[in-house]
């Protein structure tokens, strides 16, 4: 996430969002490793909100475990120490020629700059930066033989669709995303009204459009005493759903349909982490992987 103080809300499904993207990473270097013309590709992997590459569980006694970030804990705390995106990452029995860990917050880069010491042998680069500034360097200074895989897991409704557009773009990347389903863009889009307008500006830099207005909202009329009363109506959460996946269509050469769904112990869902490939050439295989991973937590597997 995308702060080493920052506390840090979770769940299982936090486990879940990382066990999907390790078991991608690994079958995707398995096969860049094992065909012998993507071989000859320089792969790298970036972790755009790195935070601090690891998260931790404390557990008092007598109450539920809470997640936070890297607090000092008191005597009485029994703290579960967790492997980030990064840790993960960099821990590959078949790792990525290089690796960039990019957050702005420079306490956050001073943990992740403990990797390199743990993983002596990565290339390991840390870069303190707005991640949408440098993701769109990153992507215009790609050559031929670059390949990729970026992994943005911001705090809320960080990304920028110009970000996803570049990414895309580049036909060299896949792109893992988790996307702020019911914990933020739910909340910015009311059910019996229009969200405020100082509103629009970030839901149109997150979606890269305001199609939204057209596709989730509709004016319901109905007769009253006092004549027709006009109500706006939003549609529900798999409607916003598919309107991301439909904006992610338009850029991507194959987009996962039905997205990694995570949700809190009550069933309702807080984020969706979705996938796109990025090379015409990689759909197939790209989108095998992770539709097999779709069905497996989708499902509640482990």
């Amino acid at each position: 996430m995308g702060g080493a103080m920052r506390k840090q809300f979770g769940g299982p499904w936090t486990e879940t969002k990382l066990q999907a993207l390790t078991e991608y990473l690994a079958a995707y270097m398995t096969i860049m490793r094992g065909n012998k013309v993507a071989s000859g590709f320089r792969t790298t992997y970036i972790d755009a909100f790195a935070g601090s590459g690891r998260w931790q569980i404390t557990e008092t006694s007598g109450k539920p475990p809470v997640l936070t970030g890297l607090e000092e804990f008191s005597e009485p705390d029994v703290v579960e120490f967790q492997k980030g995106s990064a840790w993960r990452a960099l821990e590959l029995t078949r790792p990525f020629d290089r690796y960039i860990l990019v957050d702005m917050d420079p306490s956050a880069l001073a943990v992740l700059a403990e990797l390199k010491s743990a993983f002596p042998q990565g290339n390991i680069e840390t870069v303190c930066a707005d991640a949408n500034e440098y993701l769109q360097r990153f992507c215009r200074s790609m050559r031929r033989k670059d390949r990729g895989v970026v992994f943005l897991d911001p705090f809320g409704m960080q990304t920028d669709w110009v970000t996803v557009e570049a990414i895309a773009a580049t036909r060299k990347i896949d792109l893992w995303a988790l996307i702020p389903l019911g914990q933020a863009i739910a909340r910015m889009l009311p059910r019996r009204d229009l969200p405020p307008a100082h509103w629009f500006d970030r839901l149109g830099r997150f979606l890269g459009s305001d199609e939204w207005r057209d596709r989730l909202y509709r004016t319901e009329t109905r007769n009253t005493l006092f004549g027709e009363d006009e109500t706006v109506i939003r549609d529900s959460i798999g409607a916003i759903q598919n309107l991301i996946i439909d904006r992610w269509k338009a850029v991507f050469a194959g987009v996962l349909k039905t997205p990694i769904v995570l949700r809190n112990s009550r069933g309702v869902p807080l984020y969706m982490l979705c996938f796109g490939v990025g090379n015409p050439r990689a759909v197939g295989p790209a989108l095998n992987i992770a539709e097999d991973l779709a069905r497996k937590f989708n499902d509640g597997g482990q």
